[in-house]
């Protein structure tokens, strides 16, 4: 398999980004606008399934640093749990103002799990 070949399996266009395989103790959050770790990575680390995951959203700003838009608690509980390598939707960002938006976004209407669901 060529070398472009290879690097294309780990990659795939979206409209919002690519999808791309990362190296999760690279990403950084920023404080700033991100909520704090909280108990449920304790939970996600006891409980964890691979296939409940979900992807990961992480923002590329032009100096090609990952910061994590979506995911926090979840990219925590894996390098918790010694996984490393997780596929992550990339989407190119500008700085931190733009960065804060889309979290916003993601997250604003975000509803919880009740009781009986998480069952």
């Amino acid at each position: 398999m060529s070398k472009e070949r290879n690097a294309m399996s780990n990659v795939n266009q979206t409209s919002a980004g690519k999808s791309e395989i990362v190296d999760l103790r690279k990403v950084i959050f920023d404080h700033s606008y991100q909520r704090g770790l909280k108990p449920v990575v304790k939970k996600i680390v006891k409980n964890f399934k691979p296939k409940a995951v979900g992807t990961p959203i992480l923002g590329r700003r032009p100096d090609r640093t990952l910061i994590g838009l979506d995911g926090q608690q979840r990219i925590t509980a894996m390098i918790e749990l010694g996984i490393h390598h997780w596929e992550c939707l990339v989407i190119p960002v500008s700085g931190a103002e733009e960065e804060a938006e889309i979290f916003v976004r993601y997250n604003k209407d975000r509803m919880g799990t009740t009781p009986v669901e998480e069952v």
